[in-house]
């Protein structure tokens, strides 16, 4: 079974470089001069791709493209409207 992929630019934090060299191809990943990095990486259209992005937490920037943005924060919107759902619960 083919999957369909897509291009995508990930920038991440230092304090994440472990990751992203145990995670990514090594030829996919561009050091900037602060320490930081910037993966170039086809990612699959699978279901499972935001909730694994998620595992960076604050330390990744989704550079491109723009609809894999715009998923992740339509489920950083969900993940804050549910919580906000439930302050008055104990």
């Amino acid at each position: 079974m083919t999957v369909d992929t897509y291009p995508a630019r990930l920038f991440f934090q230092a304090d994440v470089l472990y990751r992203v060299y145990d995670e990514f191809d090594h030829q996919d990943i561009t050091l900037t001069e602060e320490g930081t990095a910037v993966v170039t990486v086809e990612l699959p259209e699978e279901s499972w791709v935001v909730p694994y992005l998620f595992s960076f937490g604050k330390s990744l920037r989704i550079l491109s493209p723009p609809r894999l943005k715009n998923r992740y924060q339509e489920e950083v919107a969900a993940i804050y409207a549910n919580l906000s759902k439930n302050e008055g619960a104990n």
